[in-house]
């Protein structure tokens, strides 16, 4: 059929103006009524209000004297025009009565008629046809001809045409004028016509009457459809299957081929009769909404519903008319009909637009395969379709050889992969896929096997990796088939690289190995495996990596453990699946990731594996402790690598301790100076080494933009490298201002021992505060001097225990010390009284009489934490004095993960010697979830919970030599110092008493008592510092002397008895002190005479005796009877 003649019945449905040309005139003003068609912009308001555009109105212009042809049965209400216009002219008053007059009273009777007849209304409209002569003059003298038509035919609308005007500007505006008037007129009568039709729809009221309610819907949607409103046609479609449901007792009807775009009959009138049959029910209703959508604007919805629309009837046609002989050609040119009115994808820029129209091509091929298939021996060994007596004269061009048949369905295939390729929202690469493998598979059936090379080589990957196995499994064998049958090709470019064939066929062998079901199958697949790789040097090939699961099954792995110093093991078991023999793996290998990327592999060479269960032990010289995931496992057999990657499967490595290994420990260092920090190092077997490097690395904390330390005082270094033969114990390093009170640091040793080479990497918590707080408080006295130092715990929850406190001079040969060295108990300074300390003093006396303000005093202070006092007593309880073998692996595992998780209870083992933990501070499920992640001995975890447990109700501890043993204590070093040079002066109060005079000796209130001050400048006994005037503060420095300081040496003071409310000093209670110092005098010794009046009665202290500078700065004075009193009366 053709298609222009298809879209002219599609789009037949167009608004009729009818011309009635007695005087054969309408051919001299066709083109200018042609020139205002279609009419544009015609707007109509429904009755909910809504006003709706139609951008392009067609319309017909048809005489009336044409007659429709004989072949039609088209009802003729679809043919009644809209509007009815008759042209007539005259040159007389004559020719107007006796030819026109008439004329138009016979014609518009006829009119009436024929509205009345159909039942809705119709415009007549009369065009005057004046030529000029007739413009230029009035032939009825008063009025024109145009006002005597509307006098004698009033209610009729009569319009003047024109053969000449005045201008082309009032031509133009003449025909717009008429468009205009005609985009009104066509609305006026649609809204007549519904409404003639909705008041007939309002009537039928009766059940009965479906034949007229279902003809009155019909003219409906004729009328919507004519107007191109879509919206509403769809509602009268929907209105009609609503009222008229599919129904299997209609009779099946014919399968009329070829289609007839057209509707003959009213579905109304057929049903009425009883005619209507199933199929032309689903016609009408495909051939109305197709009409629709075709009518419609062009969007990606209305393409998707053509898609949707068409899919559907044909899957009707299929379910009833399945055994039709025409029914695979009458879907043919359907599809094909469908595809051919759908606009060119490539111009318009609809997006579903490709996609639907290679849906639709694909359901075409469908139907051409099957048809020739059913109709020829030719065949397609992957498509097979049931057999069927079906005729199919349809591009019989196209089949009339094999060769014919099989260009045409690549065709077929190539047109529908560049439709998908082109859709911009659904690439379809599946379908994609599956159609170039179709190709494919047609040139390995014609035995072109390079060409079906070139399609397989990424399609049966893509298969397999979709877990498409089925599919995977046979393409597969073609691939390796065709590529075998290629004997001259030996490498393929493959992603832009050219791959050994080999290769290839090794890791095809592989894929068939792996999607075969059959044992038998997969052995040969297996043997075929070993067979190409056997017969290439290893140097010749590239590495292939290979899924392991298809190949072996591996159970679960064990725990880790020490196999020998310094070696770690893991054990695990391997069965292989389809292993025709034993074969030897050149390794086998787990590998360990923590979620830093810190990596361990363990590993074994040279694994024989059996056909059965094969039980491997893996081994690493190379280890690391932590947390890790068991990354990937590897298994590698002839240069190719089966892998397995392992996802959330933990495993735990945790030091092991063994006396032969070489390790070195890293800790704060036990014994430090005050305000020092260290790493201590501690050593095990490394002279056992060869050759060894140890290198610290300091970590820093993920959200840390600085280094917590730094192993430089100047800049920062963080790493610190040992090598043999410079070893240090104490590795010192400086905090950053910014730092907490702990941090990690990294510490790897590699060395070689018996030729082989070992490394162990670990990371160290390190505690850098200093739990223990001394302070130092100076005391003056006359020929000694006292050090008083003050012990606290500088962490409130974490106690401390004192054992010693000793002051060392630097210079024995000068002092004399006494004081406590170490305390009879050990002193425990606990958290939980805030007023809790220890108090020491020294004295300290010059050999010589002098100090010397330069010496240095060091005081060592002995101590432990009491968290490291009671962890040890722990340990000593649960292992014993001496551990056994069977606990002393786990030595670090204890220390590190179970005692660190100890919160003991300070307070309760100070006051009863009982060993409680804090309550709900124990997460004993957390710990038995540690043991169980470790190899640690099942009779020791019972031992070690029940102990646990035991802990948390109170264990005492009553034997004094097991609570007082001592463990390795810390050492602090505190440098003393004296301090600065500064005057000193020694003062006392002397009664002076006369023997004779009695009262005297019962002092009275407001009686004056006489007293004797005594000065003495012990200035003389301090050797000052000669640099200790640079290291003065500057509160202390005293401000310049005065030129008379200058010569007075050392300056003036001023003593002054400082007034009181008990004492009234009466006469001088100030006195000048100058320096009178001689080398043969080395003291300053003056007194001055003081008269003191009681003011109180009772026991009076004596007043308090100052010694300033001039400048008002107080000077160093030791009172001696600072703290007498004297009973007043």
């Amino acid at each position: 059929m053709d298609l222009a003649h298809i879209e002219d019945q599609l789009g037949q449905q167009e608004i009729s103006i009818s011309y009635f040309d007695p005087f054969a005139l309408f051919e001299s003003v066709k083109n200018e009524f042609l020139s205002i068609f279609p009419l544009e912009d015609v707007r109509w308001k429904s009755p909910t209000g809504t006003t709706k555009t139609v951008p392009r109105l067609p319309i017909t212009l048809v005489s009336e004297t044409d007659v429709p042809a004989t072949d039609t049965k088209e009802p003729p209400k679809k043919q009644m025009p809209f509007i009815k216009i008759i042209i007539v002219t005259c040159l007389t008053v004559d020719d107007y009565r006796s030819k026109v007059r008439p004329l138009l009273r016979r014609w518009l009777p006829v009119v009436g008629e024929e509205e009345a007849e159909i039942g809705e209304p119709v415009l007549p409209i009369i065009f005057m046809y004046a030529n000029s002569t007739v413009t230029d003059t009035n032939i009825f003298k008063t009025v024109s001809i145009k006002e005597k038509i509307n006098k004698d035919f009033p209610g009729v609308q009569v319009l003047e045409l024109k053969s000449v005007y005045k201008s082309p500007r009032e031509k133009e505006e003449f025909w717009s004028h008429l468009s205009q008037n005609f985009k009104v007129q066509v609305v006026d009568i649609l809204k007549e016509r519904l409404g003639v039709l909705t008041l007939r729809l309002a009537k039928l009221t009766n059940a009965k009457q479906v034949q007229e309610r279902l003809l009155a819907r019909e003219e409906l949607l004729q009328l919507f459809l004519k107007f191109k409103l879509t919206d509403e046609a769809y509602l009268q479609i929907k209105a009609i299957r609503e009222k008229l449901p599919f129904s299997k007792r209609f009779q099946l009807g014919k399968l009329e081929f070829p289609l007839k775009y057209t509707l003959d009959e009213s579905i109304g009138d057929l049903f009425e009769k009883g005619a209507l049959t199933k199929f032309y029910y689903l016609k009408y209703f495909f051939i109305n909404e197709l009409n629709v959508l075709f009518i419609s604007e062009h969007s990606d919805k209305v393409f998707t519903r053509i898609h949707h629309l068409t899919c559907q009837f044909l899957n009707n046609i299929d379910r009833w008319f399945f055994k039709d002989e025409n029914l695979l050609q009458f879907k043919f040119t359907l599809l094909h009909t469908v595809i051919l009115l759908l606009p060119d994808h490539t111009a318009l820029n609809f997006k579903t637009l490709p996609e639907i129209k290679g849906n639709l091509l694909l359901a075409e091929r469908e139907c051409y395969l099957q048809a020739v298939q059913s109709m020829t021996t030719f065949s397609l060994s992957f498509k097979k379709y049931p057999g069927g007596d079906y005729i199919f004269d349809q591009v019989s061009h196209s089949y009339k050889d094999e060769d014919s048949f099989h260009k045409r369905f690549i065709g077929y295939n190539q047109e529908i992969m560049s439709l998908f390729n082109s859709s911009p929202i659904a690439k379809r690469q599946r379908t994609i896929d599956v159609l170039s493998i179709e190709i494919g598979l047609l040139h390995y059936q014609r035995k072109e096997y390079e060409n079906a090379l070139s399609i397989f080589i990424s399609c049966y990957e893509f298969y397999i990796e979709s877990n498409w196995n089925l599919i995977g499994l046979q393409i597969l064998k073609v691939f390796v088939d065709s590529l075998v049958n290629c004997t001259k090709i030996s490498y393929i470019e493959f992603n832009g690289s050219h791959v050994p064939v080999n290769n290839i066929l090794s890791n095809a062998y592989l894929n068939l190995l792996k999607l075969s079901k059959d044992i038998d199958e997969r052995k040969r697949w297996w043997l075929k495996f070993l067979a190409v790789k056997r017969s290439k040097k290893e140097e010749e090939e590239d590495p292939v990596f290979f899924p392991l699961d298809f190949i072996f099954s591996v159970e679960k792995c064990a725990l880790v453990t020490l196999s020998r110093p310094n070696v770690y093991q893991i054990s695990l078991k391997v069965t292989g699946k389809c292993l025709p023999e034993d074969i030897k793996a050149e390794y086998v290998k787990i590998k360990l990731r923590d979620s830093k990327g810190k990596a361990v592999d363990f590993a074994s060479t040279d694994v024989l594996l059996s056909a059965g269960t094969t039980e491997c032990t893996l081994e690493t010289k190379d280890i690391a402790f932590g947390e890790f995931m068991i990354s990937s496992l590897e298994i590698k057999i002839c240069n190719t690598t089966f892998v397995k990657e392992i996802e959330d499967t933990k495993i735990r490595v945790v030091p092991i301790f063994n006396q032969d290994n070489v390790s070195v420990a890293v800790r704060e260092a036990y014994s430090l100076k005050l305000g020092d920090h260290a790493l201590e190092l501690d050593f095990n077997n490394l002279d056992s080494a060869t050759d060894f490097d140890i290198a610290l690395l300091v970590n820093k904390a993920a959200r840390e933009e600085v280094y917590p330390i730094s192993f430089g005082a100047e800049e920062t270094v963080t790493e610190w490298v040992i090598r043999k033969g410079d070893v240090p114990h104490l590795i010192p390093y400086y905090l950053h201002p910014s730092s907490g009170t702990s941090f990690f640091i990294t510490a790897t040793i590699r060395f070689v021992k018996n030729g082989v080479e070992y490394r162990d990497t670990r990371s160290h918590y390190i505690q850098c505060y200093l739990p223990l707080s001394v302070s130092v408080e100076d005391v003056f006295k006359r020929d000694v001097f006292y050090f008083k130092f003050l012990f606290n715990s500088s962490i409130r929850d974490e106690p401390i225990v004192l054992y010693s406190a000793e002051l060392l001079p630097e210079r024995e040969e000068r002092y004399d010390i006494n004081g406590v060295v170490e305390f009879s108990e050990p002193i425990f300074l606990t958290s939980s009284l805030a007023s809790d300390s220890c108090l020491q003093c020294y004295q300290i006396k010059g050999k010589e009489g002098k100090f010397y303000c330069s010496d240095l005093f060091y005081l060592k202070v002995e101590y432990n934490t009491l968290k490291e006092i009671l962890d040890s007593l722990v340990t000593e309880l649960v292992w014993g004095e001496t551990p056994s073998p069977e606990w002393e692996p786990w030595k670090y595992f204890w220390e590190q993960e179970i005692l660190s998780r100890l919160v003991h209870n300070y307070d309760k083992y100070a006051e009863t010697h009982t060993l409680i933990l804090e309550p709900q501070s124990l997460h004993l499920q957390k710990i038995c979830s540690l043991i169980d992640s470790v190899a640690f001995p099942r009779d020791l975890k019972c031992i070690v919970l029940k102990f646990l447990r035991d802990l948390t109700t109170g264990i005492a501890v009553d034997d004094p030599q097991v609570r007082n043993k001592k463990i390795k204590a810390r050492a602090l070093h505190v440098p003393v110092e004296f301090p600065e040079y500064e005057p000193i002066f020694h003062i006392q109060f002397e009664p002076v008493q006369d023997p004779k005079d009695t009262a005297a000796l019962h002092p009275q209130i407001g009686c004056p008592i006489p007293f004797s001050l005594t000065v003495e400048d012990l200035s003389s006994q301090w050797v000052a510092n000669p640099i200790a005037v640079d290291r003065l503060s500057p509160s202390r420095v005293p401000p310049p002397a005065s030129p008379s300081q200058a010569t007075d040496g050392r300056g003036t003071y001023v003593l002054e008895v400082a007034s009181s409310n008990e004492w009234l000093v009466q006469g001088k209670k100030k006195f000048t002190i100058r320096d009178t110092t001689t080398t043969t005098t080395p003291t300053l010794l003056q007194r001055h005479g003081v008269s003191l009046t009681p003011l109180k009665t009772g026991h009076l202290a004596l007043p308090r005796v100052e010694v300033t500078t001039e400048w008002q700065q107080q000077a160093r004075t030791d009172q001696r009877n600072a703290h007498d009193t004297l009973l007043v009366l």
